[in-house]
């Protein structure tokens, strides 16, 4: 992965750690929040590749 696709990767996990617990939102509106509107499917590749990731 490009460091771009890592950087955007970053945005999208310190989006949804502000998501407070048993709220739920779609990767479309990270997507949007990110100023990113048409990446909902990249900020999936995203939560899929941090399942190793402790924070």
């Amino acid at each position: 992965m490009t460091p771009e696709t890592l950087n955007f990767f970053d945005k999208v996990y310190e989006v949804a750690k502000l998501i407070p617990y048993g709220r739920v939102t779609s990767y479309g509106a990270i997507a949007n929040y990110l100023g990113a509107s048409r990446s909902a499917r990249m900020v999936g590749y995203a939560m899929n590749a941090s399942h190793g990731r402790d924070d």
